[in-house]
Protein backbone atom coordinates (compact mmCIF):
# COMPACT_ATOMS: atom_id res chain seq x y z
CA UNK A 1 0.00 0.00 0.00
CA UNK A 2 1.05 3.49 -0.83
CA UNK A 3 0.64 4.77 3.14
CA UNK A 4 2.44 1.74 4.68
CA UNK A 5 4.60 2.18 7.27
CA UNK A 6 8.01 0.75 7.98
CA UNK A 7 6.80 -0.95 11.28
CA UNK A 8 4.21 -2.68 9.14
CA UNK A 9 5.80 -3.47 6.42
CA UNK A 10 8.72 -5.42 8.82
CA UNK A 11 6.08 -7.28 10.95
CA UNK A 12 4.55 -8.53 8.02
CA UNK A 13 7.91 -9.82 6.52
CA UNK A 14 9.04 -10.80 10.11
CA UNK A 15 5.29 -13.09 10.03
CA UNK A 16 6.33 -14.68 7.20
CA UNK A 17 9.95 -15.64 8.11
CA UNK A 18 8.53 -17.04 10.94
CA UNK A 19 5.93 -19.45 8.83
CA UNK A 20 9.08 -20.24 6.73
CA UNK A 21 11.19 -20.89 9.69
CA UNK A 22 8.12 -23.41 10.54
CA UNK A 23 7.84 -25.19 7.09
CA UNK A 24 4.58 -23.10 6.40
CA UNK A 25 5.81 -21.07 4.05
CA UNK A 26 8.14 -21.21 0.90
CA UNK A 27 9.99 -18.15 -0.21
CA UNK A 28 11.85 -17.77 -3.66
CA UNK A 29 13.91 -14.65 -4.82
CA UNK A 30 15.45 -14.20 -8.84
CA UNK A 31 18.41 -12.42 -8.24
CA UNK A 32 20.61 -10.48 -10.74
CA UNK A 33 23.76 -12.65 -11.20
CA UNK A 34 26.32 -9.79 -11.94
CA UNK A 35 25.14 -7.53 -9.38
CA UNK A 36 23.32 -9.75 -6.35
CA UNK A 37 20.11 -7.55 -6.80
CA UNK A 38 16.51 -8.35 -5.66
CA UNK A 39 14.85 -8.94 -8.94
CA UNK A 40 11.51 -10.67 -7.38
CA UNK A 41 9.86 -12.99 -5.45
CA UNK A 42 6.95 -15.34 -4.51
CA UNK A 43 5.71 -17.64 -2.22
CA UNK A 44 3.82 -20.56 -1.12
CA UNK A 45 1.79 -20.89 2.19
CA UNK A 46 1.62 -24.50 2.95
CA UNK A 47 0.72 -24.24 6.48
CA UNK A 48 -3.19 -25.21 6.31
CA UNK A 49 -5.69 -26.75 8.03
CA UNK A 50 -5.37 -30.45 8.30
CA UNK A 51 -8.22 -30.85 5.68
CA UNK A 52 -5.85 -29.32 2.81
CA UNK A 53 -2.77 -31.48 2.88
CA UNK A 54 -2.66 -31.98 -0.74
CA UNK A 55 -3.06 -27.69 -1.66
CA UNK A 56 -0.97 -25.12 -1.49
CA UNK A 57 -1.50 -20.94 -1.47
CA UNK A 58 0.52 -18.91 -3.72
CA UNK A 59 1.18 -15.44 -2.78
CA UNK A 60 3.32 -12.43 -3.29
CA UNK A 61 4.63 -12.80 -6.60
CA UNK A 62 6.28 -9.63 -7.32
CA UNK A 63 9.17 -8.69 -9.65
CA UNK A 64 10.38 -5.03 -9.70
CA UNK A 65 9.16 -2.46 -12.29
CA UNK A 66 13.00 -2.03 -13.87
CA UNK A 67 13.30 -5.92 -14.02
CA UNK A 68 9.55 -6.36 -15.70
CA UNK A 69 8.87 -7.91 -19.34
CA UNK A 70 11.83 -10.05 -19.20
CA UNK A 71 10.47 -13.54 -17.96
CA UNK A 72 11.30 -13.36 -14.46
CA UNK A 73 7.62 -14.32 -13.29
CA UNK A 74 7.24 -17.03 -15.53
CA UNK A 75 10.52 -18.42 -13.79
CA UNK A 76 9.54 -17.57 -10.43
CA UNK A 77 6.15 -19.45 -10.49
CA UNK A 78 7.95 -22.93 -12.74
CA UNK A 79 10.08 -23.56 -9.81
CA UNK A 80 7.26 -22.98 -7.58
CA UNK A 81 5.02 -24.96 -9.36
CA UNK A 82 7.71 -27.99 -9.74
CA UNK A 83 8.56 -27.56 -6.30
CA UNK A 84 5.08 -28.34 -5.14
CA UNK A 85 4.63 -31.18 -7.70
CA UNK A 86 7.72 -32.42 -6.30
CA UNK A 87 6.61 -32.18 -2.43
CA UNK A 88 3.54 -33.74 -2.97
CA UNK A 89 1.05 -31.20 -3.59
CA UNK A 90 -1.90 -31.46 -5.81
CA UNK A 91 -3.84 -28.42 -5.87
CA UNK A 92 -2.64 -24.56 -6.09
CA UNK A 93 -4.99 -21.97 -5.96
CA UNK A 94 -4.02 -17.57 -5.89
CA UNK A 95 -5.75 -14.67 -6.77
CA UNK A 96 -5.04 -11.56 -8.41
CA UNK A 97 -6.18 -8.53 -9.59
CA UNK A 98 -8.65 -8.79 -12.56
CA UNK A 99 -6.99 -8.01 -16.32
CA UNK A 100 -3.64 -7.33 -14.77
CA UNK A 101 -0.54 -8.69 -16.28
CA UNK A 102 -0.75 -11.19 -13.70
CA UNK A 103 -3.60 -12.49 -14.87
CA UNK A 104 -2.53 -12.79 -17.89
CA UNK A 105 0.68 -14.49 -16.84
CA UNK A 106 -1.22 -17.21 -15.14
CA UNK A 107 -3.88 -17.92 -18.05
CA UNK A 108 -0.82 -18.46 -20.06
CA UNK A 109 0.50 -21.15 -17.64
CA UNK A 110 -2.63 -23.01 -17.84
CA UNK A 111 -4.32 -21.63 -14.60
CA UNK A 112 -8.04 -21.78 -14.59
CA UNK A 113 -10.04 -18.96 -13.18
CA UNK A 114 -12.26 -19.72 -10.65
CA UNK A 115 -14.02 -16.19 -10.60
CA UNK A 116 -14.00 -12.74 -9.83
CA UNK A 117 -14.95 -10.80 -6.99
CA UNK A 118 -15.65 -7.06 -7.49
CA UNK A 119 -13.95 -4.88 -4.97
CA UNK A 120 -12.21 -7.29 -2.90
CA UNK A 121 -9.08 -5.75 -2.74
CA UNK A 122 -7.18 -2.23 -2.42
CA UNK A 123 -4.89 -1.11 -5.06
CA UNK A 124 -2.10 0.82 -3.65
CA UNK A 125 -3.68 4.33 -3.50
CA UNK A 126 -6.65 2.59 -1.64
CA UNK A 127 -9.32 2.33 -4.42
CA UNK A 128 -11.02 -0.99 -5.14
CA UNK A 129 -10.29 -3.61 -7.31
CA UNK A 130 -11.28 -6.66 -8.52
CA UNK A 131 -9.77 -10.22 -7.66
CA UNK A 132 -10.05 -13.25 -9.67
CA UNK A 133 -9.32 -16.45 -7.88
CA UNK A 134 -7.32 -19.39 -10.32
CA UNK A 135 -6.10 -22.80 -9.73
CA UNK A 136 -4.07 -25.21 -10.99
CA UNK A 137 -4.11 -28.89 -10.63
CA UNK A 138 -0.89 -30.35 -10.75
Amino acid sequence: MADITPARAAAFWGGAADQIERGDRTLWCALDSATGTLLGTVQLITGLPDNQPHRGDVAKLMVSPSARRRGIAGQLMAVLEDHARETGLRTLVLDTVTGSPADTLYRQRGWIEVGAVPDYALFPDGSPCSTTFFYKAL
